[in-house]
């Protein structure tokens, strides 16, 4: 049997390893800052202050959706997923940007990801901003929903 303790530590673990994923996020970006071009370098800044205002929120949603049958815990789990596929992009940027700077004399077929193109790095971080984008209303939401279920347990309790 699991004890309640364990379960919620694992639960805490989980949704704190979303901040670790955010500052990785936001450190890989500002090191790959200065070696992007001027449209890129705006759309990552853009990226890092979408991260930031979701990363509390789905923590506290992730939080308080534990334990209850909601809605909720389908944004926090979409709202993961978003955030694991930008690090994803944002892994694969670092490794060609590291790549691009230890061998710029030749271009290796060996490489798990081929280059992006200018363009289609900027479509690629159109789409993450818009699926973050998403996420901030998502989680907007679900922060009202869970204010209004809060409220009605307390009328509940005072009745």
């Amino acid at each position: 049997m699991i004890s309640i303790g364990a379960t919620a530590l694992t639960f805490l673990d989980r949704a704190t390893k979303v901040t670790g994923m955010a500052t990785n996020i936001k450190s890989w970006v500002k090191d790959m800052l200065p070696t992007q071009h001027k449209e890129v370098r705006l759309l990552l800044g853009r990226l890092c202050c979408r991260i930031d205002a979701i990363t509390r929120p789905l923590q506290y949603c992730w939080l308080w959706a534990t334990d209850k049958e909601s809605c909720v815990s389908d944004t926090v789990y979409h709202c993961r997923k978003t955030l694991l596929r930008v690090e994803k992009f944002i892994s694969s940027l670092v490794q060609e940007s590291n790549g691009r700077s230890s061998s710029s004399s030749s271009s290796s077929s060996s490489s798990v990801h081929r280059a992006y193109t200018k363009e289609e790095m900027l479509q690629e971080l159109r789409n993450h901003l818009s699926d973050l984008d998403f996420c901030v209303q998502s989680l907007s939401l679900s922060l009202h929903i869970i204010s209004s279920t809060q409220q009605q347990h307390q009328q509940q309790h005072q009745l």
